[in-house]
């Protein structure tokens, strides 16, 4: 949607025209506001993107209903494709900065992935949330990992994908349980549950002080 730099005056004109026609459209039917510098540097996916960011603020299944269908309708994206993408990067977002089990984004990611039509699709989208996620998983996480794991409509080589997501999942929680135990039993062992014990307990009186 960038101006083309070797275009004439006028042609960069005709084309700037019509962009800010565009920004106009994005404003008045999808409520988008976007500096020009923005718009230029973006396509129609990356723009579904920016819309899809308004999901954490309002309810995600009216929203994508009434404003992100009409817009992948209307610009020709694949509606399955482009919500899987998405939770994708949202996915790979949490991943670098968010360590939290219980997420507001990855609360609004599942929205978005049961959004998703196709099976296979979805079952994609949930892979790439158990993926990214901390042990142990949410009970909204682990929820819809169980719900999909029964729907016999996904294909057999993305059910096994989940599964060994799962796996890792069991096998991280389980570590993480005895990483726990360890630390209580050496707690225990060393008998200074007190703070102020435990500092008496690591510095000795010298005898024969000054």
């Amino acid at each position: 949607m960038g101006v083309d730099k070797d275009a004439s005056p006028l042609g960069r004109l005709k084309i700037k025209h019509t962009n800010l026609k565009k920004m106009v459209d994005l404003k008045a039917k999808y409520g988008l506001n976007i500096t020009y510098n923005k718009f230029t540097e973006m396509n129609e996916t990356s723009i579904c993107f920016l819309l899809l960011e308004k999901t954490l603020t309002t309810n995600v299944f009216t929203y994508i209903k009434k404003v992100i269908i009409p817009y992948m309708v209307e610009h020709n994206l694949q509606k399955d494709q482009t919500l899987l993408d998405y939770v994708t990067e949202i996915s790979n977002k949490r991943s670098t900065t968010d360590i939290s089990v219980t997420s507001p984004l990855q609360n609004v990611a599942l929205e978005i992935a049961s959004c998703i039509e196709n099976p296979s699709f979805r079952c994609s989208a949930i892979i790439e949330q158990a993926r990214q996620s901390v042990f142990p998983w949410s009970a909204n996480l682990s929820r819809t990992v169980e719900k999909m794991l029964q729907n016999k409509d996904v294909p057999p080589s993305r059910i096994q994908d989940l599964k060994n997501q799962c796996r890792k999942a069991e096998l991280g929680s389980y570590f993480l349980r005895q990483k726990r135990d360890q630390s209580h039993r050496l707690q225990a062992r060393s008998g200074h549950d007190d703070p102020d014990e435990r500092c008496r307990g690591c510095f000795q009186p010298v005898s024969g002080g000054v």
